[in-house]
């Protein structure tokens, strides 16, 4: 936890026979931190409960402490059992009954309140504690602290006292693993610096390494100058974050060092750490930053739910991390000795396998199965259940010994009086001859939640709701009986009266400071209204917390939160009072969600992080940093607020994901939900204008990974409705969308006509309709050699652009500008390095990648291979991330690279992995024949070649992508063999545009009226 939100310390006495925890449980889940003072008061300490006995044995113990509380100003909260029918009604009774000689005790006997029930006693506490410290800012604010974990700020151990950035909740009970904890014990003592533990979910991955980690690792491992845990089932644990804070913990750089430090100097910085020191790391998890967990319901999936690819190629893709730097970091942890890496996972990381899918040369992996029969019924036997029969067996191998199954069967008989009885009936209820182990499992899961009273399986379900753990002040929302708070109101803000004051004292003239004192005097009445108002506000929401009709609702909800937890169905980390789910139990209790409930459950969720801090732009550096907008998001599209949904993606959302990160699977994921009916249907929207936007918006992500027959389709629907909507701006928008895609299809001559048909529409359209179909006719005409169009376009973008600029189309006009200046051998530095800076200036990504490949082929073209590798290294790396189909393009040009080099494997590893994503690009065409050619194979070297002239050559001159045709011939020339004789442009075959007649219709008008 964060010391600086650490909860404050409530002591207490507790001398009644109630069980303990109901008195620690509520001061957990108020936020405080129980501390049982029988040894005397802690240094720091908030309150001092006392639960007093009806007979006090040690009065002289409980005087000097209430002594000590008092000289110290603590306040107290003391509670007496009070029989039904006990005479001592009256405070003065009691200490004549107990004979209470110490003023002290006497005092403390007269006000302790008195009850008569557990119940009782729990809603009194509760009453107690709000009425304790109450003030609105600590209702409505300072609980958001701890709601979204934020590392950076975070103080941390001093090594080697382990710094656990996310405690494990999930398993309290531990049992079995011995053969496990063995192959662990094992790989402590050995030389090999990597173990991962692997295993569907439920099985106890987590749980197994948290007790070995707990429990053995500093025994197992001699000397270890530090211990970190990591689950990446938090929503912000990323590498970058666990780089940064690992960095933080060895205390081998400063604060100031590490925050200058880029990721990719933080990462060499750690690696050489570990290599000074033996540090062990354990990374829990870390499946969810792969591909296949890489959407936004992944906390809410089953593991049958989860893609893991139909072919070889898509199998392994989805066991790739979406930042191929994370592969490359974990690589290098292989190099880490003396350090050892200890990973759990459910599915094995890709980049931990040669290329023949064996595991790299110091990883060792255990495979977890389920517990055996003996183990799974000893965790029974400890969680209270003592049935040891046949049935209860038999029960237990139904459910394939799973361990978190075993805690929910243990968790539901513990609220079975009959356990023979209700074995029996479960004989005849669930039929589980024909049903496999993952249907079984929702069979029971199914029968568990049947037996929930019908307030805890709502409750459950919609705690399923939250994709991550939450804070107490997250899910008291979720309360059904709580009463409704006052409107909330924020306190007075005197801004602008100081801004008043300031120009005061700065005026000139008098008549000036007259005008300047009469706004002062509105200003200061209406500052005068505004604190009395606020002031009846905080009477209110004072009387509303702590009414006894609210303690009541806390009581009761608290009960609820208890019965779920000893069911094992939900996790309660007391100190950071946060709630979680095991990622099974979610994503089952999530289906189950009453439709009735829905709606009202996300806009409660959403209101919860609509409260809280938003993120700086300037400090979103991957998706984690966008969480508090995603779950509002989420929460729109849960409760079928779909317009909503649409409107903050386009003021929240659309420009971190498309231009900071560019990640367009990510925009995927977040926009598919609109489309309730389909791809080639208008998303479930009330406006036009936004149906228009959203499907650019997700034709354009599509397109980027590769999938330009969806784009198609979609940009097609866009063009009618831009069409029917008589819209120009949005019309001229989807015609370029709809020529990119035509151009992904060596449709030239269409895609050249669609582009003139989008450039005359964009004159009756905004400016940036205007400067986007410029930049991209610009962009269009270089690939055909038409300079002379470049050139025009770039001059009018130019004058255009001071007056209306656009960031994003800046950025790729000038982009667009170096590579034609190459392509024409004109001096390209000066260009390039302009390109650059835009893109940096403005974040934008893609552009960055872009700028990258187009340096690494000028620097290849000038003989600079090594710089030249570099570049391309970067637009790799960045394309990776972002989900670009362009790294086809940047794989097949490392690969000439490495053939120019010599490097043979390394190339033909690197068109391999471009085989696996699509194989109809020229690059990757030539440098395969490349490749052939340097092994000795010229007619396989022919044939690629073939295919790229082809690609090249698309429907003949002049709908032929020029630049590339030049490059290819070269290669034939380089070769000694001739080129291909292909057919030539045929003007009869014309492909149709959507809609062709009624857009040039429109069109006619349109120009016809401007004349």
């Amino acid at each position: 936890m964060d010391a600086q939100t650490a909860p404050k310390t409530i002591a207490y006495i507790h001398t009644h026979p109630i069980p303990e925890d109901a008195l620690t449980d509520v001061i957990w889940r108020r936020g405080y931190a129980p501390q049982n003072a029988i040894n005397g008061l802690p240094t720091t300490c908030h309150a001092l409960c006392i639960v007093l006995s009806d007979n006090p044995s040690d009065q002289t113990a409980l005087e000097s402490l209430v002594n000590s509380a008092k000289e110290q100003g603590i306040a107290f909260l003391t509670y007496i059992p009070q029989p039904p029918c006990s005479p001592f009604n009256s405070a003065a009774e009691r200490v004549k009954k107990h004979k209470l000689q110490a003023p002290a005790l006497q005092e403390l006997y007269e006000l302790a309140q008195p009850f008569k029930t557990q119940e009782e006693f729990v809603s009194t506490l509760f009453k107690d504690l709000l009425a304790l410290e109450y003030t609105p800012s600590w209702e409505a604010d300072q609980p958001n602290r701890q709601l979204l974990h934020h590392p950076e700020t975070e103080r941390l151990p001093i090594a080697p006292t382990p710094y656990i950035a996310h405690p494990y909740i999930l398993t309290k009970t531990f049992v079995g693993r011995r053969e496990e904890l063995q192959l662990l014990h094992q790989w402590a003592d050995s030389n090999d610096p990597m173990m991962i533990v692997d295993g569907i979910g439920g099985l106890g991955k987590s749980a197994l390494t948290w007790e070995w980690f707990t429990q053995y690792a500093q025994k197992d491992i001699n000397a270890l100058a530090g211990v970190i845990w990591w689950s990446f089932y938090e929503s912000n644990a990323t590498i970058g974050h666990l780089i940064y804070q690992a960095l933080r913990y060895m205390r081998q750089h400063t604060e100031e060092e590490i925050h200058s430090m880029s990721f990719k100097h933080r990462q060499a910085a750690l690696i050489e750490g570990l290599r000074k020191q033996p540090y062990l790391l354990v990374l829990d998890g870390i499946e969810r930053i792969m591909v296949a967990y890489h959407r936004l319901d992944a906390p809410q999936l089953r593991d049958e739910q989860v893609s893991t690819g139909e072919t070889i190629s898509e199998q392994e893709r989805m066991r790739q991390f979406t930042d191929p730097r994370h592969g490359e970091f974990l690589k290098d942890l292989l190099a880490c000795t003396p350090s050892k890496i200890l990973i759990s996972t459910r599915l094995k990381p890709k980049d931990l396998e040669d290329k023949d899918n064996s595991l790299l040369q110091g990883v060792r992996y255990i495979a977890l199965n389920h517990l055996s029969p003996d183990d799974a019924m000893e965790l029974l036997h400890i969680q209270g259940v003592k049935e040891d029969s046949a049935s209860m067996r038999s029960l237990l191998k139904k459910l394939d010994y799973h361990g978190l199954l075993m805690g929910t069967v243990a968790g539901h008989f513990r609220h079975v009086e009959d356990v023979s009885g209700t074995l029996a009936a479960l004989e005849e209820t669930l039929d589980w001859q024909h049903e496999s182990g993952p249907e079984r499992r929702i069979r029971w899961l199914e029968y568990i939640m049947q037996q929930l009273p019908d307030k805890a399986k709502q409750l459950l379900c919609q705690l399923a709701a939250f994709r991550y753990p939450v804070h107490h002040e997250g899910i008291r929302a979720l309360n059904p009986d709580a009463p409704k708070p006052p409107h909330p109101i924020r306190p007075p803000d005197e801004s602008w009266l100081e801004e008043l004051r300031n120009d005061l004292e700065n005026a000139d003239d008098d008549a000036d400071r007259e005008e300047i004192l009469e706004d002062i005097e509105y200003e200061e009445q209406e500052l005068t209204e505004a604190y009395a108002e606020y002031a009846q506000y905080k009477n209110e929401l004072r009387e509303h917390y702590t009414s006894d009709e609210y303690a009541q609702a806390q009581t009761t909800f608290h009960k609820t939160l208890c019965e779920l937890e000893s069911r094992g169905l939900l996790q309660w980390d007391r100190p950071a009072n946060r709630y979680d789910l095991h990622p099974v139990i979610r994503g089952y209790a999530y289906e189950q969600l009453d439709p009735n409930i829905r709606e009202s459950t996300f806009e409660k969720i959403r209101d919860h992080f609509e409260r809280l801090p938003p993120k700086k732009e300037e400090d979103i550096q991957d998706l984690s940093d966008l969480r508090r907008r995603l779950e509002i998001y989420h929460a729109l599209i849960g409760a079928g607020q779909y317009d909503d949904a649409s409107y903050f993606y386009g003021h929240q959302l659309a420009d971190p994901l498309y231009q900071r990160l560019s990640a367009y699977h990510a925009i995927i994921e977040v926009l598919t939900p609109l489309f309730v009916n389909g791809l080639d249907a208008p998303p479930a929207l009330s406006s036009e204008s936004q149906q228009s936007y959203r499907i650019t918006s997700l034709a354009n992500a599509v397109s980027m990974v590769g999938r330009n027959d969806d784009a198609r389709k979609m940009r097609a629907l866009s063009i009618k409705m831009d069409l029917e909507a008589r819209n120009a701006s949005s019309l001229s928008i989807s015609l370029v969308n709809y020529s990119l895609s035509l151009q992904s299809d060596d449709q030239l001559e269409a895609a050249w006509r669609c582009m003139e048909l989008a450039r005359r529409y964009a004159e009756f359209g905004s400016s940036h309709s205007r400067l986007s179909a410029l930049m991209f006719q610009a962009m269009y005409a270089s690939g055909l050699g038409r300079w002379k169009i470049v050139d025009e376009n770039i001059e009018l973008f130019e004058s255009l652009n001071r007056t209306s600029p656009r960031a994003i189309i800046e950025t790729r006009m000038a982009l667009v500008q170096a590579k034609s200046y190459i392509a024409r051998d004109l001096p390209t530095e000066e260009a390039l390095d302009r390109a650059m800076k835009l893109a940096q200036e403005h974040h934008y990504s893609s552009g960055i990648c872009r700028n990258y490949n187009t340096r690494a082929g000028y620097l290849f073209a000038q003989g600079k291979i090594d710089e030249a590798k570099e570049a391309i290294k970067e637009a790799i790396t960045m394309a990776k991330k972002m989900g670009s189909i362009n790294i086809i393009l940047y794989l097949a040009f490392l690969a000439e690279i490495h053939i120019k080099e010599g490097a043979i494997e390394e190339a033909e590893r690197l068109l391999q992995e471009a085989a696996g994503l699509d194989e109809r690009y020229t690059t990757f065409f030539t440098s395969s024949a490349l490749l052939a050619f340097a092994k000795g194979e010229r007619e396989k070297g022919i044939q690629f070649l073939d295919k790229a002239y082809k690609e090249a050559w698309a429907e003949g001159e002049p709908y032929s992508w020029v630049n590339d045709l030049k490059d290819v011939r070269t290669f034939y020339k380089e070769h000694d063999v001739p080129e291909p004789t292909l057919p030539a442009y045929d003007p009869t075959k014309r492909h149709e545009l959507p809609v062709e007649a009624a857009l040039l219709e429109w069109l006619e008008e349109l120009e016809s009226e401007a004349d």
